[in-house]
């Protein structure tokens, strides 16, 4: 937590009554199968072992991957559901879908629609390599939203992965 310019770690969690019996189980199906890749306590992580080859070098020493064996689905739906509870949650004041977005969001979540198409979800997995990479991949962060002309970044940190889910009419170009 950021309080008064002074970054503190806090272990306490964020909780709100939010979700009945039966949502709750839908995203709880999901969940232990994204902590089952993410960085584990034994500092292993699996996500490395399930990816495929690198197609793409660039000068920072980034690499693009394919999916490999992620299931890209399962990942992608564990971060709507982080984003669209804190997208509607009173305790998170730093992220906002709007109502648009709410309401798609809440559908696809429930089953009833596709990834919205006016939405795209990228994943990073954390190297370790440089100075920040072990602290970041046990950390944890709310979701942030910051408005760009045409479209919104939502950020967000959990278990060595970034997620960065754009919204808006006009999504940056991701290639």
């Amino acid at each position: 937590m950021i309080r008064g310019g002074r970054a503190v770690q806090k272990s306490g969690h964020v909780r709100e009554y939010l979700l009945c019996a039966s949502c709750e189980q839908r995203f709880g199906d999901v969940e232990p199968k994204v902590s089952k890749i993410a960085r584990q306590p034994d500092g292993s992580r699996p996500m490395l072992d399930l990816l495929g080859n690198a197609v793409l070098a660039t000068d920072g020493g980034n690499r693009v991957v394919l999916p490999g064996k992620v299931n890209t689905a399962e990942l992608c739906y564990f971060g709507a559901s982080i984003l669209w509870r804190s997208s509607v949650a009173d305790r998170v004041s730093s992220c906002s879908l709007g109502n648009e977005h709410n309401e798609k969001f809440r559908t696809y979540l429930l089953g009833t629609s596709q990834f919205p198409d006016t939405a795209a979800c990228l994943v990073t997995v954390l190297h370790e390599d440089d100075d920040l990479g072990p602290l970041l991949a046990t950390a944890f962060s709310t979701p942030a939203t910051e408005h760009f002309v045409g479209h919104d970044t939502h950020r967000f940190l959990v278990g060595g992965f970034v997620f960065n889910v754009f919204t808006g009419h006009a999504l940056p170009d991701l290639a």
